[in-house]
């Protein structure tokens, strides 16, 4: 997108949020939020993400991993701060009641944590299903072993 276009949109954006007399359309906001990339440090939309599912769809919009994305879209924000913002809020924030563990389990898929799928999974209950999917990520590449980080380490 255009600079001239991103500010249009961050413009329209900010006087979406400061004027509180008008009802704001909760979808359009989202919509100039995701386009622009406005308010990188405000990523929740509590009108519109108010299941999981939601919260996360607007996370992984607002994901960019190309190197010119800071400079170009107003703002940096990266698959590992997400991976990292759910690994501080950690099972129990998806999962109080210990009903469900898998929850927490495809949200780590869904953002590509698949060692510490393997992990949960085999610190809990689940340690054959662990095994399972260790293999399966494994033998696709998907995971990294001890040999890859020694690899990595000598290049």
């Amino acid at each position: 997108m255009s600079e001239l276009t991103r500010s249009r949109i961050q413009l329209e954006y900010d006087q979406m949020s400061r004027n509180t007399a008008e009802p704001i359309d909760p979808y359009k906001f989202a919509v100039y939020k995701i386009m622009g990339r406005c308010e990188l440090n405000k990523r929740t939309l509590p009108h519109i993400t108010s299941s999981t599912e939601d919260w996360l769809w607007l996370q992984l919009c607002l994901v960019r991993e190309s190197a010119t994305s800071s400079v170009k879209s107003g703002g940096d924000y990266r698959l590992a701060d997400l991976q990292k913002v759910l690994q501080k809020y950690g099972p129990e924030h998806f999962d109080p009641h210990r009903a469900n563990p898998w929850n927490y389990m495809i949200l780590l898929l869904l953002t590509l944590q698949f060692e510490e799928v393997v992990h949960q999974l085999y610190s809990s209950k689940y340690q054959i299903e662990a095994v399972h999917l260790a293999i399966g990520f494994a033998s696709h590449g998907m995971l990294r072993t001890t040999l890859d980080t020694k690899q990595q380490e000598s290049l």
